[in-house]
C-alpha cells in the first residue's frame, strides 16, 4: 500500500449496515483494504458478520436503537451523523457510502480533509423513480412527499458540490450524475467480486436469485413466472421488504423455496451449485449479482436495463429479456437456458468476472487516492 495511504488517518461512512447488499460488501472492502474506520449508523450482526469481525474496534456503529418509519427514519440517520460530526473531523480522508453518509461527509468533515465519494447511485426516488415513489403513497400525502422531495434534493446537490473526488460505479451511473445532477464524475470503478469465493461446484437443477426482495427489484416478477412452471425449480435466498408477500405468493408452489438472508458459506454453496441466476432489477445502478454469478461459471438470466447492459454478453455470459419484462418474457428465456446451454457457458462466465475482481478494484481505489495525496 502506499506509504502516504500508510500514514493518513481514514474512515469510510457508510449510512448502515441494516442487510447483506452489494453496496455493504463494498463499503466493508474499500474498509478493510485501506485499514480505515467504518463509521455506520447501526450494524445487524447477521449482515457480513466476518467483516465485522475483521474490523473489529475499527467499526464505529452511532446507534443501537433503528428507526424504519419512512420519512422519520430519513430525518433520524441524518440526526445521528449530526450528534456524532465530531467523530468525523478526525480523519485526512473520508470516503462516504450512501447519501446520509455522502450528506455527513460534506457537512462535517474537517476543512483539509480529502472528501471522497464512492457513488453507488444518485437518490433515485426524488430523481428518475420519483414519480414511482410518490404513487407509492396515499394520495393526501402525494403533496407532501412532493415537498420533502424538493427538500432532499436541494440537501443532496448542496452535499455533492463539497465533495472533492466523486467515483462511479458504473458508466450508468456516470449518465445519472450528469443528468440529474449536473456533476461530472470523475471515475468510474465497478464494485468488487469476489471470484475467489465465487466458484462452480457443480449443475443444479435449480434456478436462484439472490437479489433484495423488494419494489425495484422485480423478484416477485420471478416467483410469478416460476408458479406457471411447476417442473422447474426456483430458490429466493435474501430479504426485504416484499419478503412476505413473496412468500405468501408461493406457498402453495413445491418448487419455489423462499430461505431468506444467508450467510456468505450458504450463499457460495447455492451459487456454486446452481443452473444458473436470475437478476432482473428495475434500471440497477451497475449490479453485483449477475457478476458474482458468472464467477461461479454460471450463465444470468437478466434484464435489458441499467448496468447489465454495460457488463452481461448477451448470449454469452447470460439471456438479456427486454426492458420492462412480462412473466411471458422469464418464462421464455428460462426454456432457453437447458442444462446444456448453460454448461457450455461456463468458462466464458468465469473469464468475463475476473475483469472486475475485487484486486482489480482494491488496485484502482489505492491509486485514485494516492494521486490526492
Amino acid at each position: 500500500m502506499n506509504n502516504q495511504i500508510k500514514k493518513s488517518k481514514i474512515a469510510v461512512v457508510h449510512d448502515h449496515l441494516g442487510w447483506p447488499g452489494g453496496g455493504e460488501r463494498t463499503a466493508l472492502t474499500i474498509a478493510l483494504e485501506l485499514g480505515a474506520d467504518f463509521i455506520t449508523a447501526y450494524a445487524h450482526p447477521q449482515t457480513y458478520p466476518e467483516y465485522q469481525k475483521q474490523l473489529g474496534r475499527k467499526l464505529v456503529t452511532l446507534s443501537e436503537k433503528v428507526v424504519n418509519l419512512e420519512v422519520v427514519r430519513f430525518f433520524w440517520l441524518r440526526g445521528l451523523f449530526w450528534r456524532n460530526q465530531k467523530i468525523l473531523k478526525k480523519y485526512d480522508i473520508l470516503i462516504a457510502s450512501g447519501q446520509a453518509a455522502t450528506e455527513a461527509v460534506a457537512k462535517y468533515a474537517d476543512s483539509e480533509a480529502i472528501k471522497i465519494l464512492y457513488n453507488h447511485t444518485p437518490p433515485r426516488r426524488i430523481f428518475d423513480l420519483y414519480e414511482k415513489s410518490k404513487q407509492g403513497y396515499k394520495w393526501f400525502l402525494r403533496p407532501l412527499y412532493a415537498i420533502f422531495a424538493r427538500y432532499w434534493k436541494w440537501v443532496y446537490l448542496k452535499a455533492m458540490r463539497k465533495i472533492d473526488i466523486d467515483i462511479a460505479n458504473s458508466e450508468n451511473v456516470r449518465r445519472r450524475m450528469k443528468e440529474y445532477a449536473g456533476e461530472e464524475v470523475d471515475y468510474v470503478v465497478w464494485p468488487p467480486i469476489l471470484t475467489e469465493k465465487f466458484k462452480w461446484i457443480r449443475q443444479g437443477d435449480y434456478f436462484l436469485s439472490w437479489a433484495r426482495v423488494d419494489e425495484h427489484k422485480r423478484v416477485d416478477l420471478i416467483v410469478k413466472a416460476f408458479m406457471k412452471m411447476p417442473e422447474k425449480k426456483l430458490i429466493v435466498a435474501s430479504g426485504g421488504s416484499e419478503l412476505e408477500k413473496v412468500r405468501e405468493m408461493a406457498k402453495n408452489c413445491p418448487n419455489i423455496k423462499i430461505v431468506g438472508w444467508i450467510d456468505d458459506a450458504e450463499l457460495f454453496d447455492l451459487v456454486g451449485r446452481c443452473r444458473a441466476a436470475i437478476y432482473i432489477p428495475i434500471n440497477e445502478d451497475a449490479g453485483m449479482t449477475h457478476l458474482e454469478a458468472n464467477a461461479a461459471g454460471k450463465p444470468v438470466l437478466g434484464v435489458a436495463e441499467g448496468g447489465l447492459l454495460e457488463t452481461m454478453i448477451d448470449g454469452e455470459t447470460g439471456i438479456l429479456i427486454k426492458s420492462n419484462p412480462a412473466e411471458s418474457d422469464i418464462i421464455k428465456a428460462v426454456e432457453t437456458m437447458t442444462p446444456e446451454w448453460c454448461l457450455a457457458r461456463k468458462d466464458k462466465c468465469a473469464s468475463h468476472a475476473m475483469r472486475y475482481d475485487k484486486e482489480i478494484f482494491c488496485r484502482k481505489i489505492k491509486g485514485i487516492i494516492s494521486k490526492y495525496l
